[in-house]
């Protein structure tokens, strides 16, 4: 497996960094004159091992989710906006308790128990970790973004599990479609074009680190579920909760040294009939939270998975369009490039 590690945050190369009061100075250099490289400051605990899901070779891939095609555009601090980044912390988890990190070596407490077995439960309802673990098919999706109703940006991604083949294509703001294939994750090796041609040797480079961080970043956001067992990944049950009526189990992670972000906190609300997250809370080590409502599941092949996520602060929508699985050479993402 790879790993990797940082903060959740996505911020558009031509927007200003959050860290940095100097002004509203563009940022990320010359690739697409700044408008498709994305900051990932990385750790969405990636972890993501190269398997997959099931065993069975499929000759074409069910489409579940068909939208119009828009530009590219990340908007500005869409998942973490620093102006509310410490007064959010505080407000949104002052009644959440922190984990405590498991002592080294010693026996874990009953929450411990109690959240593997929960963590357990969730992996099943979505599938269960022998097809996870099963590298013979592959998985397609598209990205999206979505706020006030309006598409603000859009990847495409086909993932050979089998392999490790990776390819990823989007489109700039001027409508030229651009495509990244991955060969190898260690090496991050592979090749890049915009409209066709050979992307200049001073983009190349820049072209497949961003496709590595998307992959890390985006596959993390639609496979998060089948991630609670991960090895690093500290599970506490807590006591159920009641959110608008509703009684939710509450499954708390922490990442032990795993990635860049040990100090990260998720909080998972769970429905205590099917197993299924049906929200998630998280706080950064840097600071930066958020909360993200879960809906539509959707059986995907041998697979169920929750394919919108909406923000409970601004309603912006992450979704997941064109989701397949089956056998690579069946299809590619949609962009083409």
């Amino acid at each position: 497996m790879h790993r990797a590690g940082g903060t959740m945050a996505i911020v558009a190369a031509n927007d200003r960094n959050p860290e940095d009061n100097s002004g509203d100075r563009p940022r990320g250099g010359d690739l697409f004159s700044g408008e498709v490289i994305a900051t990932i400051g990385a750790g969405l605990r990636s972890h993501l091992p190269c398997r997959a899901l099931d065993g069975e070779q499929r000759s074409s891939f069910a489409v579940v989710h068909q939208s119009q095609s828009f530009p590219n555009r990340l908007p500005k601090h869409i998942f973490h906006p620093v102006m509310i980044r410490f007064i959010l912390s505080a407000l949104l988890f002052s009644s959440l308790p922190l984990l405590a990190q498991p002592g080294v070596g010693g026996p874990p407490s009953q929450r411990d128990l109690d959240g593997r077995a929960l963590a357990r439960q969730v992996v099943g309802s979505v599938g269960g970790l022998e097809r996870w673990n099963d590298r013979s098919w592959s998985l397609a999706f598209d990205f999206v973004v979505v706020k006030d109703g309006k598409e603000l940006t859009r990847y495409s991604h086909l993932w050979n599990r089998a392999t490790d083949a990776y390819l990823l294509t989007g489109k700039t703001r001027d409508g030229k479609a651009w495509r990244v294939t991955l060969n190898s994750f260690t090496a991050k090796t592979g090749s890049a074009t915009i409209d066709g041609a050979p992307a200049p040797d001073s983009t190349q480079r820049k072209m497949l680190d961003m496709a590595y961080g998307r992959f890390i970043n985006d596959s993390y956001w639609l496979l998060m579920p089948f991630k609670l067992l991960d090895s690093g990944v500290h599970q506490r049950r807590l006591a159920d909760t009641v959110i608008e009526g509703a009684t939710r189990n509450v499954l708390a992670l922490d990442f032990g040294n795993v990635g860049l972000t040990p100090g990260d906190h998720y909080w998972l609300y769970i429905d205590p009939e099917t197993k299924r997250v049906v929200r998630w809370k998280f706080l950064l080590q840097g600071g930066n939270a958020g909360e993200y409502i879960w809906t539509d599941y959707t059986s995907i092949g041998a697979i169920t998975l929750p394919l919108r996520r909406i923000s409970v602060a601004d309603g912006t929508e992450i979704r997941f369009e064109n989701v397949r699985v089956g056998n690579a050479s069946a299809t590619e993402p949609r962009h083409g490039g």
